[in-house]
Order: structure tokens, then sequence, then C-alpha cells
């Protein structure tokens, strides 16, 4: 067996990309999670030219650490200061890769180096609630993501997927995060009115519309909302430090929700 050493001196030239898909030997390296290797190609003058370099289809190796789920790679590169959110040619960021393939631990790694929560529109919450993943749903609103982006090509928000879904443990969180019953998609529809143009006998998702749309919020909920934006999504995780009472301080974080 090589050594890392002895792999890295037949790496004559890192930049060098293969004529199937254009992936450079960092790329391949992500892969198969060879972190060690990478360490030394990224400690090279070659650093630069090769921890954003993109394949055929425009992926970076944070895109193929993300895809397979390279946790201690995708860590590496990161520390290396890689882009986080360097785009494909189909426009697709590492972070939606990690979510689709369901890489948790490069969902939160990523999540915690800034990627973008609201990429494509709010794509990661929409596709949490298709999903009814409920686990990523809480992981995304409580790191600020934007509850009301609606889809570019129909104007359906995550409670309006919701309500597709009948999915009301989905409808509620969105709710107690701040999403807005009155939102209409590009057919004029609320979440509500979607809810109702499905058939079926069981309507859990219908009450719980039907009863928020009918009351207003209360101003408790009302200023949780309003203190959570003006806190701002990058400084969510920094509301331990808040000179606040720790009550305070799960409330704002939803401790005491029934969800």
């Amino acid at each position: 067996l090589y050594t890392c050493i002895q792999l890295s001196e037949l790496i004559t030239d890192p930049t060098v990309k293969d004529l199937i898909g254009g992936f450079t030997a960092l790329h391949y390296a992500a892969m198969h999670g060879r972190a060690r290797i990478a360490r030394l190609m990224l400690e090279s003058e070659y650093r630069s030219d090769i921890i954003n370099a993109k394949s055929n289809d425009g992926w970076t190796p944070l895109h193929v650490a993300a895809h397979y789920g390279r946790d201690s790679f995708v860590r590496l590169l990161l520390e290396f200061k890689a882009e986080v959110d360097p785009l494909s040619d189909k426009g697709t960021t590492p972070l939606q890769l990690a979510i689709i393939r369901e890489r948790s631990s490069c969902v939160k790694i990523l999540l915690d180096h800034n990627a973008n929560i609201d990429i494509q529109n709010g794509f990661l919450l929409r596709y949490a609630v298709i999903k009814s993943n409920h686990s990523y749903c809480r992981m995304f609103l409580q790191r600020g993501a934007d509850t009301n982006l609606g889809r570019l090509e129909d104007g359906q928000t995550p409670l309006h997927l919701s309500a597709l879904r009948d999915d009301v443990l989905c409808a509620r969180m969105l709710y107690n995060y701040g999403a807005d019953t009155n939102t209409r998609n590009y057919e004029g529809q609320t979440p509500l009115a979607v809810s109702i143009s499905i058939s079926g006998s069981s309507r859990p998702c219908l009450d719980f519309l039907q009863e928020v749309t009918r009351q207003p919020r209360n101003l408790q909920d009302l200023c949780r909302i309003k203190i959570r934006q003006c806190i701002g999504l990058q400084n969510l995780k920094l509301l331990d430090e808040l000179p606040i009472a720790k009550v305070m301080k799960d409330y704002l974080k939803h401790k005491f929700d029934d969800i």
C-alpha cells in the first residue's frame, strides 16, 4: 500500500482533469473520502487552483464530498476556505445535494459554515415539506429559513405544499415560525384554498388552516417572529449570548412549541 506521501509524489500536477467527467485528483479524493491525501494537495502550491475546480458538470470537490456524505472531507475543504455555495451547471449547491441524499451530518456542517439556507428561493424548506421530513423542516426553521418563499414556477410556498400533502405537523411548524396564511400562489389561492380543493375524508390540515386563518396571531407570537427577524439569519445561533432570561431564550428558540 502506498502511503499518503508516496501517493502525493505520484500526483505531479493535481490540476489535471480526467477525460471522462473533468474530475481532478481532489474530486476523486472527495469521492472516496481520502482526507489525508487531500490535505497534502491542499497544503501545496496548487491549492487555489484545485479547491474550487469544477468538473464538466460544474461540480466542485465540495459538491462531491457532500453528495457522498464525506463529513470529514467537507470539514477539511471548508477549513481550507472552499467556497461554501458554488453552483453546478444545473444551479445546485453542495447543501442541496446533501439534503437530497439525506446526508444529515454534512447538512449541519454546511449550515454551520453559513451555507445559504434559502438557496433557489427556498428550495431546502420546500423539499423537506414535500418529503414530509419533519426533522429537516424543524432544523431549517430553527436556523432561520424563510417560511414564505414560493416556487418560481407556481408560487407555492411551504405552507401551500403542506396543505397539498395534508401534513398538519409541517403546517403547524411553519405557522409557528411565521408562515403567512394569506400568501397566494400564482393561481390566487391561499394555503386554506388549496386545502379546501383537495378531496378526502381525513383533513386535519384543513381544520388547522381554517382555525389559524380566522384568528389573528397573538401579540406574544408576533413579538417572537419580529425579534428573530431583527436578530438576523446568521446571528440566530448566538441567541444564548443575549443578556436575557433563559426562559426568554428558550421561547425564542421555540422550545415550548408542542410540535
